[in-house]
């Protein structure tokens, strides 16, 4: 009997229960957060999406594994509805096209177990050889090995191996530009309409070549002289188009929390804690930030539309730029304009870790922090919690729409509630002015930093903690602002020096001793958020040549410095206040060098200056040392040799023009001297002239004053006007001495 297939395509993450069940003749794959036959489920839901014990590894093995139950249960019907999500990727393709085969009479039911697909649960055990008892098979899913399966049995599972390894996101020998997974998403972005038909016409052609011999893992299926040449073209240039995505994103080290033990002992406790300790003021309750999990460093990247068809495929397998040579294990991805139902933000985020290389390694902390920030600009009534979530978010505004927390994938993946995030969009391509990005740097770039007194504490850091300490050192007197003291600021806090003319600012934090600062993209990410604490305000870029010139790093710590002062990340409290102790001589050296510009006290201001020169010379002997390189750099930026110049040539005029001052004054002392003497002689000379001078005298003062022709010319008065007359004489001789020799002084200045 020929039957009719209808498709339908539901929301990522729609359950079905009894509150939204499947209809008779209605059979979803790939969604639904349950399948058929485990713990007594009997609704034709197939999906691995959800924590079980042996957990099938796609829907496409797990078609194959429910195989007989699929067909006795939908065999009487002539029209067969296959649902899955939204958006659906390879996997969901896959399984809906091997139910198809199955209900079509193509791909056997019977026999499975012969083969190690139990219909119960897969057990990851590799297949045994072919003695083996049945009972003792198991199928593994990621293996090449398909030598023990007859023809009609060969293009299924090898669908199902294909399914399983690109849904666990593991390495395929295939050509990349080439693979079966990348045709199908190069054809949905060309506008192929795969979802008319569930991409029923696609997969066709890919059994016709699996019955030719080619193997998917390995070969290519397609090439230009088939119809899917276009396809072909466009995934030539992947590569390409990778390389220009790479060039836009924001490249990092981030710190991922990680439990070495069963992912179920741990979350099964949190899933059944309230989110928020108190839901008025939005507190995350700390048990969900997971602080008692060691954290490891993994490379990271940040990008908004990627060009690329296949770009976390490549990020993920990119060995050149990754700063640790393993790939980016972390990836923030932002779609824009995705949610066109959103009424705010329209971005779809995908925040996520290479599950191949997760390692117990999980985001549940950035899932905490995202959904507490979402709970805080809901708008919507308390409503009933979206199954799996009851537990946590039972009584919260949009309880009912959450963040998805990846439980499903060992939450190794988040994603955007379905009708999209309160939280505001941004548009640059790194993310660095998106909200939600912001949230997931806090909680992954951000966690590393402790405070200084608490470096050897083991646990990692939190970013609501005030970790970083704030000292300005004066370099001026007259500074007003300056603080003796320190303040202590969270991460988001740090803000520019506002006295940046004033003092010299020294920032400071701690870290954990397992932050490996000597990788340069460790160091750069912790160098560009201290640079916030010393940064010009209002200015948000970072200088072209930051990691060249204001950025130093090795093994313990991390520095930044500008002409403003100096932040310091470091794993060792002596390291801090080492660097502490050079800033804060620098600024002495200002402020005494403003203090000896200002004297009028040459002794004071030569006294001082021998007190900076000793001072520089210790430093600059200091900053030869290679160790102290932020320290030369600032002594060059802000010019210590030539205020030490500037300095001693002005000590230097002061002294002169002291010495020669004091000259004069000695020359002048000396020349009155002589000008007195000269005149007391001259005195002494007038006094031992002959009476015949007194009668001289005598006769000039009668003509000039008749009334003295009348005294005798031998009398005492005229004794007294000749000692006058000859007092008067040196006087005047004194005067235009001392005046002839001033003029001489001047013209010769």
């Amino acid at each position: 009997m020929s039957k009719r297939f209808l498709y339908s395509y539901k929301p990522f993450g729609t359950p079905f229960s009894s509150e939204c069940p499947l209809e008779y003749g209605e059979l979803a794959t790939d969604v639904g957060g349950r399948c058929l036959a485990y713990d007594g489920e009997q609704s034709l839901a197939i999906d691995h999406h959800f924590h079980r014990p042996n957990n099938f590894p796609s829907a496409s093995a797990a078609v194959l594994h429910l195989a007989p139950i699929i067909l006795d249960r939908l065999k009487t019907c002539e029209q067969v509805k296959l649902i899955t999500h939204q958006n659906p990727d390879f996997d969901a393709f896959c399984s809906l096209y091997l139910v198809r085969r199955i209900l079509e009479g193509a791909i056997p039911v019977d026999g499975w177990k012969e083969y190690g697909v139990h219909p119960d649960s897969w057990d990851k055990v590799i297949l045994p050889g072919k003695d083996a008892k049945p009972s003792e098979r198991k199928i593994d899913w990621f293996a090449h090995n398909l030598k023990f399966f007859p023809p009609e049995r060969r293009m299924p599972v090898l669908l199902a191996v294909y399914a399983s390894m690109v849904d666990q996101c593991k390495s395929l020998h295939c050509d990349r530009r080439t693979a079966l997974h990348s045709i199908l998403y190069a054809g949905a972005a060309r506008g192929r309409d795969w979802e008319s038909d569930g991409g029923y016409s696609f997969f066709r052609a890919v059994e016709e070549r699996i019955q030719q011999g080619l193997n998917p893992l390995f070969d290519s299926l397609f090439d230009d002289r088939t119809e899917y040449a276009p396809e072909l073209a466009l995934l030539r240039r992947e590569e390409e188009l990778y390389r220009r995505d790479i060039a836009r994103a924001r490249i990092t080290v981030v710190n991922i929390p990680f439990d070495k033990g069963s992912f179920h002992d741990w979350f099964s406790p949190l899933s059944s804690q309230a989110l928020l300790s108190d839901p008025k003021k939005v507190e995350i309750n700390p048990l969900h930030l997971c602080k008692t999990h060691p954290r490891r460093q993994v490379d990271g990247l940040f990008l908004r539309d990627p060009e690329s068809i296949l770009f976390k495929e490549w990020a993920r397998m990119d060995y050149a730029n990754s700063p640790g040579g393993r790939g980016f294990i972390f990836t923030a991805i932002a779609n824009s304009a995705s949610i066109a139902t959103a009424e705010g933000n329209k971005s779809r985020y995908f925040f996520s870790l290479n599950p191949e290389l997760s390692d117990g390694a999980h985001l549940y902390p950035v899932w905490a922090r995202l959904q507490a920030a979402e709970c805080l600009l809901s708008t919507a009534t308390p409503n009933t919690a979206r199954e799996k979530f009851e537990g946590r978010l039972s009584g919260v505004l949009g309880a009912n729409d959450p963040w998805f927390d990846g439980h499903n994938y060992g939450v190794t993946i988040i994603d955007t509630p379905k009708a999209g995030t309160q939280l505001k969009s941004g548009v640059l391509a790194d993310l660095s002015d998106d909200e939600a990005a912001q949230i997931v740097r806090q909680e992954l770039e951000w966690n590393i930093f402790v405070p200084e007194d608490s470096i050897q504490n083991p646990l990692p850091g939190n970013i609501l903690v005030s970790a970083v300490r704030i000292q300005d050192f004066s370099t001026s007197d007259h500074a007003a602002n300056a603080t003796a003291g320190y303040i202590n600021l969270r991460i988001d806090e740090l803000a520019p020096l506002p006295n940046a003319n004033d003092a010299l600012r020294f920032a400071s934090v701690g870290l954990p001793s397992d932050v490996e600062t000597s990788s340069p993209i460790v160091a750069e990410s912790i160098g560009k958020t201290l640079w916030a604490a010393i940064a010009d305000e209002g200015v948000k870029t970072f200088p072209t040549d930051f990691h060249s010139r204001h950025l130093w790093f090795d093994s313990s710590s991390v520095t930044v410095w500008n002409r403003h002062g100096i932040a310091i990340a470091s794993k060792e409290t002596k390291t801090i206040q080492y660097q502490k102790k050079m800033l804060e001589q620098i600024a002495a050296i200002l402020r005494t060098a403003q203090l000896i510009a200002e004297s009028s006290d040459p002794e004071y201001a030569f006294q001082k200056g021998r007190q900076l020169l000793a001072s520089v010379i210790h430093l600059q002997t200091l900053a030869n040392n290679p160790r102290n390189a932020t320290l030369r750099h600032l002594m060059k930026a802000l010019e210590i040799h030539f205020i030490v110049e500037s300095v001693t040539a002005i000590n230097r005029e002061r002294f002169e023009a002291s010495e020669q001052t004091a000259q004069e004054s000695r020359d002048m002392r000396l020349q009155a001297i002589l000008a007195v003497g000269t005149a007391i002689g001259l005195m002494i000379s007038w006094n031992q002239m002959e009476s015949v001078s007194l009668r001289a005298l005598h006769a000039w003062f009668s003509e000039i004053f008749p009334s003295i022709g009348c005294i005798a010319p031998d009398a005492g008065i005229l004794v007294l006007l000749k000692f006058i007359f000859g007092l008067l004489l040196a006087v005047l001789f004194a005067w235009l001495f001392l005046k002839s020799t001033g003029k001489s002084k001047i013209q010769k200045k």
